[in-house]
């Protein structure tokens, strides 16, 4: 089995989604798969912007509408399935704009939407490279955490819940990241780019072959590209080099993605999905070197 993690870039535009699902198909020729979605690039935070905004005044989720009709059309994607959640947003942003207040839970909610909405594009787009495929929102897969709002922690009973949702039944399942829910059914996220730790607590339960997690990037990188030019990846990390190096502020994996795969020793690969030949970074529970190439 291979968990497959898909970053809100990677799913940035209709192409991009569509070479998304075609590294599923190929990866789904030899093996088992599980795909894990963050929202499109910037939904997240135009929801929250909308949501600030009708607390103080009112929202405009216009832009975010559009994009979503335009890589549906695009992609020749029924786009009914899509209405229904964002008319459950604009209810909820309706609410707040009329009683001036942002509960935290009704937030998550709101930020909820945006990995609703890509996992329904993603599954639509793997179903037309004729794979059986099938959104799965990760509150009703047993994805457990506590009540803290926006910020909640994965609870351990999230892991045999999971295990039982995603028990492999011949249908590629594309899941949330990023959110989940508490016992009491209320919707919580597990704070800003969650879905990698989504994804490894996925790898975790289903007792993964490896975890790929595809940005858009070669891996991880020896420096800052934004800051130094000749930035190359490191082709091989240890779990704990790669914690270090997201407690230190590197992007590219969530600081607590390693702590669910340590007990199975669960690799890691984080690879580009422009460039998936490309070996990106292999993390494992020792590095076997650490050099860039």
């Amino acid at each position: 089995m291979i968990v497959a993690k898909f970053g809100g870039t990677s799913l940035g535009a209709a192409k991009r989604i569509k070479r998304c699902a075609q590294i599923v198909r190929r990866l789904a020729e030899k093996e088992k798969v599980v795909v894990v979605a963050s929202a499109i690039a910037g939904v997240t935070d135009a929801i929250l912007q909308a949501a600030y905004d009708a607390l103080h005044s009112c929202a405009d989720i216009t832009p975010l509408i559009d994009l979503h009709h335009r890589v549906a059309k695009q992609m020749c994607v029924d786009f009914s399935p899509l209405e229904r959640i964002i008319a459950r947003l604009q209810l909820l942003l309706r609410c707040v704009e009329i009683l001036r207040v942002l509960p935290a839970a009704v937030l998550d909610e709101m930020l909820s939407v945006g990995e609703r909405l890509s996992v329904r594009v993603v599954a639509a787009a793997l179903r037309q490279h004729n794979l059986p495929a099938e959104p799965l929102d990760a509150p009703d897969a047993g994805f457990l955490t506590d009540d803290n709002h926006t910020a909640a922690k994965p609870l351990p009973q999230a892991i045999p819940r999971l295990a039982k949702s995603l028990k492999w039944g011949g249908t590629i399942k594309v899941v949330t990241g990023f959110i989940g829910r508490t016992r009491e059914g209320r919707i919580t996220t597990i704070g800003r780019n969650g879905s990698d730790l989504t994804a490894a607590i996925v790898a975790a339960a289903l007792n993964a072959k490896e975890l790929r997690i595809f940005t858009d990037t070669p891996g991880v990188l020896s420096a800052d590209p934004r800051l130094v030019a000749d930035a190359t990846p490191v082709r091989c990390l240890s779990y704990e080099e790669a914690a270090e190096l997201a407690r230190f502020g590197a992007t590219v994996l969530h600081p607590q993605t390693i702590i669910p795969l340590i007990q199975q020793k669960i690799p890691v690969r984080v690879a580009s999905s422009a460039q998936p030949d490309d070996p990106g970074t292999l993390v494992l529970p020792e590095a076997k070197g650490t050099r860039p190439v």
